[in-house]
């Protein structure tokens, strides 16, 4: 901060541009490691998004009586939720990754 100061940024750009930055690049690995476990274990993230998604293929399934189709694709979309995110979090982990530093940042 003492640098930044120096070289006149305000403390909001000094903590946009320079604190941020290596604070992402610290924390970012234990977040993606975290998704899919939130997605899976955690009791609102469970309550809404896979029993969500259960209702409605059961609701579904009353209506059409074709229960694999419908599970199938609503396995589907639980695995591209949760592929989707940590394929995500992959793809800021590159980008913030500081080329000659292998995979982390430390």
């Amino acid at each position: 901060m003492t640098a930044a100061r120096s070289l006149g940024m305000s403390t909001p750009q000094a903590i946009t541009s320079i604190v941020l930055p290596q604070a992402m690049r610290i924390a970012l690995p234990g977040w993606s490691n975290e998704y899919p476990i939130l997605l899976t274990d955690s009791a609102v993230c469970y309550a809404i998004g896979v029993m969500e998604i259960l209702t409605r293929a059961d609701q579904i399934v009353a209506l059409t009586a074709e229960p694999m189709t419908i599970y199938l694709v609503a396995a589907a979309i639980f695995i591209l939720l949760n592929y989707g995110g940590v394929w995500i979090f992959a793809w800021i982990e590159k980008r913030v990754n500081i080329p000659g530093f292998g995979k982390g940042a430390l």
